[in-house]
This record gives structure tokens, sequence and C-alpha cells, in this order.
């Protein structure tokens, strides 16, 4: 091939690349052409339920936000836009559950929609009294999680792929999971009677004002950070190439355990509370090991510095 001939395929190539980023940006910031460009005319809809006939919620959703919010009356209400061929199927079965699933008809062969973007108000977002309901269960791909101030009897479930997951201001007389990829998780002001576990790869996790029985906060190649975090029982916080960075945090089985990153910060109580484990390569370490404590504590890291302080001294 002569280079003048590889010039043109060169500038024509970056002409047509400019045309697809200058398409994409116009769909971006402007809902309406999206919707005229799929083709789809899309209408707001609203589906309420009363919550005295709703045990469980149940929602499948994908490419796009959803939203737990708490309800201002006593009725569940779920808002989204929809098309033809883009809808949701919600129905309530006779034992009170209430399923939530997307159903979208791919125009594109082999399944793809190239765009089949998040664009603002394409949220699901769905309204719940709280303190009435006891589990709820939410699974979205490519899309991000918020839940906030809802109460439940029982347990919470949270899946995500691509999406980050944030929860607060929750209470759970069960288990809480919060479990996404390439995306991070927040908790704030989060306690459940039971087990907390949130788990995320290729994004950071962080707790404040959480407390369980276990408390699990796991994470690679993302820092993980706990603030005025408890379990009465036993807390494990795990990372691989990321930094762990504590504050008063408190269990009668603490365990912090990293690579290639340095683990920092304080544990409520003295240090003679705790049996010690420690243990770091090519890098400084304060904690002694085999002191004679009721509680457990182990410290692991490799290339990396330990650093940690007790409140009581």
């Amino acid at each position: 091939m002569n280079k003048g001939v590889k010039t043109v395929l060169i500038v024509a190539a970056a002409i047509i690349a400019l045309g697809v980023i200058l398409c994409a940006a116009v769909i971006i910031f402007s809902h309406e052409d999206l919707k005229d460009y799929r083709g789809r005319a899309y209408t707001y809809e609203e589906y309420v339920f009363d919550a005295s006939l709703v045990r469980d919620i149940r929602v499948k959703d994908s490419n796009r936000a959803l939203k737990l919010l708490p309800a201002d009356d006593r009725n569940i209400k779920a808002c989204c836009y929809e098309a033809k061929d883009d809808y949701y199927d919600i129905s309530l079965s006779d034992d009170g559950l209430l399923e939530i699933i997307r159903v979208e008809k791919k125009r594109w062969p082999f399944g793809i929609s190239l765009f089949d973007l998040n664009v603002g108000d394409d949220d699901l977002t769905v309204y719940v009294p709280s303190g009435m309901l006891e589990d709820i269960t939410a699974d979205t791909s490519n899309g991000s999680i918020s839940y906030g101030a809802i109460e439940l009897s029982g347990s919470l479930r949270l899946t995500s792929s691509n999406g980050r997951i944030r929860a607060e201001d929750l209470t759970a007389g069960g288990n809480i999971y919060l479990t996404t990829s390439n995306g991070s998780i927040t908790l704030e002001a989060v306690t459940a009677a039971g087990n907390i576990f949130a788990v995320t790869s290729n994004g950071r996790v962080g707790a404040e004002n959480v407390g369980a029985e276990d408390i699990r906060l796991e994470s690679s190649n993302g820092s993980v950070t706990a603030v005025d975090t408890a379990a009465s029982e036993r807390l494990l916080i795990d990372s691989s190439n990321g930094d762990i960075k504590v504050e008063n945090i408190d269990g009668s089985e603490i365990e912090l355990s990293t690579s290639n990153s340095r683990v920092s910060g304080s544990i409520r109580g003295r240090m003679s509370d705790y049996a010690i484990i420690s243990g770091t390569s090519n890098a400084s370490n304060n904690l002694p090991n085999g002191t004679d404590g009721e509680k457990r504590l182990v410290v692991r890291t490799s290339n990396g510095s330990i650093d940690i302080t007790f409140t009581d001294g």
C-alpha cells in the first residue's frame, strides 16, 4: 500500500470516528433525540400498589440507574419511561411478591443496541414505605443502584455489574448483601441484625457508621475504608492492590488483609484486649505478635506498611 492511499484511509477513519462522536453527543444531550433515533416513543408511567398487600419486592433491570427511595405515604410506586418494545413486566402475586422486570426487545442484529445509554429520567425509581416490607432484591447490569431510608424487617440484596451501589440510612432485621463489579460500594448509617457483605472488584468500598453481627468489606484493585464500623462477631476487610484505612472500628474478631498496599488507622479499646497476629514484607509494622487478649486481631500485607493505633492507648 503506497503512502498516498494510506493517508486517505487514515483521514477517512478519522472523519468516521468524529461523526460517531458527534452523533453520540447529540443523543446524550437531547433525550427526545434518543427516543426518536431508536424509533421508540417513550411515555412516563407510574404503577401504584397498596404496600399492605406486598411482602417482598424483586427488581430486575439493565442499562438504567435504579433508585429505591422512601415513600411519603403507604403506597409503593414504580416510576419509569416505557415504549412498546421496552417496558416493565410488573406483577403482584397472591402471596405478596411484587416483581418489576424490564423487558426490552432488541432492534439491532445479535441483540446489540448501540444507543442503549443511561440518560436522565430513563432511570427506574421505586418508592417504598419504610418499615412495611420484609425483603427487597434488586439486580441490574450496566447501571447504578441507590437505596435510602427504607427499613426492612428482613433482608436486602443489591447486585449490579459495571455500576456503583450506594446504601444509606438503612436498618434491616436480616442480612444485607451488596455486590458489584467495576463499581464502588458506599454504606452510610447502615445496620443489620444479621450480616453485612459488601463485595466489589475494580472499585473502592467505603463504610461509615455501620453495624452488624458479621461484616465483610472486600475489593480487588480498590481501597477499603471503614469508619465507626463495628461487628459483634467478625469484621473482615480485604483488598488486593488497595489501601485499607480504618477509624474507630470494633469486633470480637478483626481481620485486615491486603497486598502491595498499606494498612492504617485506629481500633477501639486497648492493644491488650487483642490476641494479635500481624505481618508484612519489605515495610514497617508497629504491631507486636502473640499478645493474650480475649479478642482476635489479624493484620497482613505485603510490600506495604502496617500502622495501627488503639483508641484507649
